[in-house]
């Protein structure tokens, strides 16, 4: 009997140090990033910003995009958060039809880079102004926003999104400069103030259109 009594209250001090899931167990989201398929706007020999200019996918695009949806099916995702822009809600239709999963919403949070009167222009020969207003982050583009206007932006949506589907699998899909900063975030150690984030992650080019990855992330406590 004595014996028996051990074992049971060993048994009950090991079970009161394991926290039930949902009951005190830490959040955590994997979030699959993928960027939209290619429009006629991203070739290689004459890609233009973007932005918030509405692009449709191209023919390539749409290819892109539904062969990574198969290297995706069966993963796990529970639901597809997209840009509200039109070629990343044609992304999430795809996907959402190829893998299964239902699109939950459709956020301008996660647009990218507001541009203004950039949006349009050849990408090479405008770097350098591109890179003026990402060293200047507080100041405006023209009929756009700024630097850390997009960054605040695109973070807290991401944290939104952590903390609406804690536990959940979510696939986000977005734009070449908004993979490229929650990329920048997460490496910079998911810093609560963005502002903080180191701007070079963000001048490399990141994962081809119609390609994703995926981060393991502790959601933010309320």
């Amino acid at each position: 009997m004595a014996i028996n009594g051990k074992l049971n209250t060993l048994k009950n001090m090991v079970h009161d140090t394991i926290p039930e899931k949902g009951k005190g167990a830490p959040a955590e989201n994997t979030l699959v990033v993928f960027r939209h398929g290619s429009t006629a706007l991203n070739g290689e020999s004459d890609e233009r910003f973007r932005a918030w200019a509405e692009v449709p996918l191209s023919e390539q695009g749409k290819k892109e995009v539904l062969s990574s949806a198969k290297k995706l099916k069966g993963s796990g995702i529970d639901g597809i958060i997209t840009s509200d822009l039109g070629r990343c809600v044609e992304t999430a239709k795809i996907l959402s039809k190829e893998i299964g999963a239902p699109i939950l919403e459709e956020s301008k949070g996660l647009r990218p880079w507001h541009l203004g009167e950039l949006t349009g222009k050849p990408v090479k020969p405008n770097l350098d102004v591109l890179k003026a207003y990402i060293n200047n982050p507080s100041q405006k583009v023209p009929e756009g926003e700024s630097f850390d206007s997009f960054k605040k932006r695109m973070i807290e949506d991401v944290l939104r999104i952590q903390k609406k589907y804690p536990k959940d699998k979510i696939c986000i899909v977005t734009h070449h400069r908004g993979e490229r900063l929650i990329e920048s975030w997460i490496k910079a150690g998911k810093p609560e103030d963005p502002k903080e984030l180191s701007a070079e992650p963000f001048m490399i080019k990141g994962i081809k259109p119609g390609t994703f990855t995926s981060h393991e992330i502790p959601a933010k406590e309320s």
